[in-house]
């Protein structure tokens, strides 16, 4: 007995290939994309580029005093990287200048850094590079580029976790939260200049990560809490900033997850409806659960690593 068929479109829209007539759409398995998540590491360094500059250009004295500062910086990276007046740098600082990438932002931290460690012996190094007085660092600036670096200081170290190799899906949230709370305690300090900054900072995090920062991004909190080296400890500091009472609701987060791939592996773990419904209400007070949920959270762990790395967009 022969099927009648008709012509069906492939995705380019050509007529291609036949199809037969009583065949549905619903019998074909359409690929779904997986959620969509920012690159971390960009959105950090878009805090720290894009979102400084708007509050820098934004006030006339803090953007006349950042100009000042960077443009006297900028006349010693070009020394450093000329040969004969590098090997004066070397001689005089005991150590060579980088020059910043404008492609990573962790340079333009490292170099500010080393101008302001070698603070006490620029003055003879002007010397011998015979710098005009105007093109010199003074103290105003030198003091403002230390109250600069003092509030990168932590988007820094949290650039570093996110780009690393062998850092994760899971490092994500801690980094994030515990960056959240090194920026809100740097608050309780007294800056001269950069108050200003250290104010948008706090927006920014809070615009740009919300989903985390607001503990709903299911995903990481599963990817971070089964991570044998965060567990819930980074709930600690955060509770205080953001008045979490309980992590109760974390917790029962991991136990739902636990439980649908229980249900997803029914014949694997040989365990029935009636004992997963036992479970959920026993709240992981069972040794069997317990025996039951090591690999699962071994194979999740893994999967969420494996799948999402943190520091590729």
């Amino acid at each position: 007995m022969m099927t009648s068929t008709s012509l069906r479109l492939d995705i380019f829209g050509n007529e291609n290939y036949l199809l037969p007539n009583n065949f549905s759409d619903n019998n074909l398995l359409i690929p779904t994309l997986s959620e969509h998540i920012r690159c971390a590491s960009h959105t950090v360094a878009l805090i720290t580029t894009t979102d400084i500059m708007k509050i820098i250009n934004s006030t006339s004295s803090l953007r006349s005093k950042h100009e000042q500062a960077m443009a006297r910086c900028n006349h010693i990276w070009k020394k450093a990287g000329r040969p004969k007046s590098a090997e004066l740098i070397k001689k005089v600082l005991g150590h060579t200048l980088s020059y910043p990438d404008v492609t990573r932002w962790n340079s333009m931290f490292a170099a500010l850094n080393q101008i302001l460690n070698s603070k006490e012996k620029l003055d003879c190094l002007y010397e011998k590079l015979k710098f005009a007085k105007q093109d010199r660092l003074s103290d105003t600036d030198l003091n403002y580029l230390a109250e600069l670096c003092q509030i990168l200081k932590p988007f820094a170290l949290a650039l570093d976790i996110l780009q690393g190799e062998q850092n994760m899906f899971g490092y994500l949230l801690p980094s994030i939260v515990s960056l959240f709370v090194k920026i809100e305690k740097l608050k309780t300090n007294k800056f001269k200049y950069v108050e200003p900054i250290l104010i948008a900072f706090t927006e920014s995090l809070n615009s740009r990560f919300e989903k985390l920062l607001k503990l709903t991004n299911q995903s990481a909190i599963i990817a971070t809490v089964i991570n044998p080296l965060f567990k819930t400890h980074w709930l600690t500091a955060f509770r205080e900033m953001r008045n979490i009472e309980n992590d109760s609701r974390i917790k029962d987060l991991i136990i739902i997850e636990a439980i649908k791939i229980i249900k997803e592996n029914e014949e694997q773990f040989n365990v029935n409806n009636n004992n997963i419904t036992q479970m959920k209400s026993n709240k992981l007070q069972t040794t069997s659960l317990n025996f039951m949920l090591m690999p699962i959270f071994k194979r999740k762990r893994k999967t969420l690593a494996l799948a999402i790395p943190i520091y590729k967009c």
